[in-house]
């Protein structure tokens, strides 16, 4: 229930903690994309850190790999490219800036001769042939312009969520903050314009920036505090709510969360390695540390049930179907085994349990959640007219012909979700024929 309510920590904002997700085991693309966040972020800071000591071919590798990265996150999340592109963009700028300091100055033409600069186009390259074998396809929909924030995210809230990680990001600043006091006074005028979460980022983001001698974490840091500070002042607009910045908040921070992790990881990591312990060496700390942290990590996700007192403990995400609902659980089973279960018909709705038979089978559905349909692109015409012919053909036996007709579907299902949204539902043994009753669920097989 903790972590049920975190999403909801900042009002009006989604602020979303990837425990959660990964302990109910979303499939959401926000979740999936962390995985090709963190893959791009190493792939990067390789490149960074040790390209001058890699070969050359190791090196043309590592830009093939993070373009293909970058490729695929679009295709993903498309929501990540908010704040890993422009961190691209400003990591390629920097590769190209060291080739071109080999070559003679003025000669621009030499970069190109040069086969590491050559080797540069790589990572463009390998991006666009990613994305572009599928974008072709894709219709994207979900903004359309941006504006500015008229109210802020309070601060309470704001410091539930990214609280832990500011007092890092403070307390390792703390000596440059003593050194010029006066970097407090720039977040001033933005808690003045009521900004007070602007307020708390700006003089960190300000000392990170005028940092002599940054290294990678310090300039991890300031991008991950400059991409929330403008969550705070700009948001983009969207179809179905163009005044909410729900899901610019909500996405974007998440997406940050990589950034921010590997960034106080390296803060720490300095800090250990600049106090050494007599009896073991800041390196060996370090180790024991992640290493208790990941384990501790790894078992809250092995161990923790699902639901408050919920008897099974279980990383299988469709484990509480046997105690909550254990007529769709074998119903689900059935279906799974199925080599001719093509199309379902079964309840539509946004969120919630609805479309939980194709989600768990992987057989698509005549409709499942129709606002996030017309999110991807789908028309909303099309869209409301698979919702409607999906109630119809629940509620009547015209509606169900007509359903089977258009759609072709192979297999109806009936429970307990059904029986709330649309009422008790009758079949036509001309139609359909019954294959299974488990518990309150029915499964029919279209005969038409």
């Amino acid at each position: 229930t903790a972590l049920e309510k975190s999403v909801l920590v900042i009002p009006g904002v989604g602020s979303n903690y990837p425990w959660y997700d990964l302990l109910w085991g979303i499939p959401h693309p926000h979740v999936n994309g962390l995985l090709v966040q963190v893959f791009l972020l190493y792939t990067l800071l390789l490149l960074v850190l040790t390209g001058d000591e890699i070969p050359r071919a190791g090196k043309r590798f590592l830009l093939a790999t993070a373009g293909i990265a970058a490729g695929v996150m679009i295709l993903v999340n498309s929501w990540d490219t908010f704040v890993y592109y422009p961190l691209l963009a400003g990591v390629f700028i920097l590769l190209i800036r060291r080739v071109s300091l080999q070559s003679p100055p003025g000669d621009t033409a030499g970069f190109l001769r040069s086969p590491d600069g050559i080797s540069m186009l790589l990572l463009p390259a390998s991006a666009l042939l990613t994305a572009g074998m599928l974008w072709s396809t894709m219709d994207p929909r979900g903004v359309n312009g941006w504006g500015l924030v008229s109210t802020p995210s309070d601060l309470i809230p704001f410091l539930a969520v990214h609280g832990l990680f500011l007092v890092l990001i403070y307390a390792f600043l703390a000596g440059d903050i003593r050194i010029r006091p006066y970097i407090l006074l720039t977040g001033l005028p933005a808690a003045l314009a009521g900004y007070w979460s602007a307020a708390i980022l700006l003089p960190a983001l300000v000392t990170l920036l005028i940092r002599k001698d940054r290294v990678w974490y310090d300039c991890l840091a300031a991008y991950a505090l400059l991409v929330l500070l403008l969550t705070e002042l700009v948001y983009l607009r969207e179809p179905a709510a163009l005044e909410s910045r729900y899901n610019t908040v909500f996405k974007c921070s998440l997406a940050l969360l990589p950034v921010i992790w590997i960034s106080v990881s390296g803060m720490i990591g300095s800090w250990l390695s600049a106090h050494p312990s007599p009896s073991l060496p800041g390196r060996d700390r370090g180790f024991l540390i992640n290493g208790l942290v990941c384990t501790l990590l790894c078992l809250a996700f092995v161990l923790a049930p699902v639901e408050p007192y919920f008897p099974v403990l279980s990383i299988d995400a469709a484990a509480f179907l046997e105690e909550e609902q254990p007529g769709d659980a074998a119903i689900i089973r059935l279906l799974s085994a199925d080599r001719n279960a093509t199309v379902l018909i079964e309840a539509a709705g946004d969120f919630d349990y609805h479309g939980r038979i194709a989600a768990f089978t992987g057989i698509p559905s005549v409709i499942g959640w129709p606002s996030v349909e017309q999110q991807w692109g789908r028309e909303p015409a099309e869209v409301q007219e698979r919702a409607r012919a999906v109630e119809k053909g629940y509620r009547d036996t015209d509606g169900l012909r007509h359903l089977i007709a258009r759609y072709h579907p192979t297999h109806l299902v009936a429970g307990p979700l059904e029986g709330i949204k649309y009422g008790i539902f009758r079949e036509d043994p001309d139609l359909l024929s019954l294959v299974a009753v488990r518990n309150t669920t029915r499964l029919y097989e279209v005969l038409a």
